[in-house]
């Protein structure tokens, strides 16, 4: 359409958009009378536009061998590939549609399979909006592939947090990777930053809410919130509280105890931060409300926890 309507006269206009869009039977003369009746080429544009629209659902019916030969993939593969995203007639037949609105198969399958190989898929969009559950169930079958996309995931994770603090703080000293005890506990911390009089101890956390979870179901939830959000708020909580012993011990003039990889002289301030690779939308409003209600056990204040989308 926006090629059509880059032409310029009302005639022309109309002479691409059948061309365009060709249209069975006669149309002539219904071409003719938008020539002739047209106001404007605005109003011509909102004339054509639902007559365009009809040709979408077209667009939405596919074969995999013919967009496989189109983008030079393998055939079988994308075949398969289509089999794992696509659900026949009647196969949600059983399904209750009081059960859709928390736990709707779409979301994992949002493609039909037809007769002939032919796919139909009415909202594409779904694939992006629930691309990692989808990915996590393509993947699920495959043990060692699904284990390469968990450490993929966490590597990724703190590489772009490192990357995009040391771009926001260019001035700022950075370390990753600190292993420190506790009694008979031994941690790590993913990164710890010092900008000016204050350090900053950050968690990053790959980790994802299950379905289970979102659907609001009340044992994973809580589970999902200690291990995504409260584990990293602890983590750096205990580090945070050894810092400041450890500051407090130097102003004294003790000898340190700890060999912390950034310089504590003069240091007035730790701050905590937890980020997560994905983004937990409402679950993450709940741990005040389950820390309210004594279920979270936390030790120390929940430190603030975003996505990496956030921290960009």
């Amino acid at each position: 359409m926006h090629a059509v309507l880059a032409h310029k006269t009302i005639e022309e206009t109309v002479d691409a958009f059948f061309q365009q869009f060709p249209f069975g039977g006669d149309v002539d003369q219904f071409a003719s009378g938008l020539k002739r009746d047209a106001p404007s080429k605005d109003a011509l544009k909102y004339a054509l536009w639902p007559w365009a629209d009809r040709y979408l659902t077209g667009a939405l019916f596919f074969k995999s061998d013919a967009l496989a030969q189109e983008l030079g993939l393998d055939p079988t593969a994308l075949k398969d590939l289509f089999a794992s995203l696509s659900l026949r007639h009647g196969e949600l037949a059983d399904k209750s549609p009081e059960q859709l609105f928390l736990d709707n198969p779409v979301w994992q399958k949002p493609i039909v399979a037809l007769a002939n190989d032919e796919l139909f898929c009415a909202l594409p969009q779904t694939l992006l909006s629930f691309v990692h559950s989808i990915v996590d169930k393509l993947v699920e079958p495959h043990p060692r592939l699904a284990k390469k996309l968990s450490d993929t995931r966490a590597v990724f994770l703190e590489r772009e947090v490192e990357r995009m603090l040391r771009s926001a703080f260019p001035q700022a000293q950075v370390a990753t990777q600190y292993k420190w005890r506790t009694e008979s506990q031994m941690f790590e911390a993913d990164l710890m930053l010092r900008f000016d009089t204050t350090i900053l101890l950050v968690e990053a956390k790959s980790g994802k809410v299950s379905w289970s979870a979102l659907r609001g179901a009340p044992s994973s939830l809580i589970g999902d919130v200690r291990k995504l959000i409260v584990e990293p708020s602890e983590q750096s909580g205990r580090l945070a509280a050894q810092l400041q012993q450890e500051i407090e011990r130097r102003k004294q003039g003790q000898p340190p105890q700890m060999d912390f990889p950034l310089p504590l002289e003069n240091v007035t301030a730790v701050m905590r931060l937890s980020v997560s690779l994905h983004d937990f939308a409402t679950v993450q409003s709940v741990p005040l409300l389950l820390a309210d209600a004594g279920v979270l056990n936390n030790q120390f204040p929940l430190a603030p926890c975003i996505s990496l989308a956030d921290l960009e």
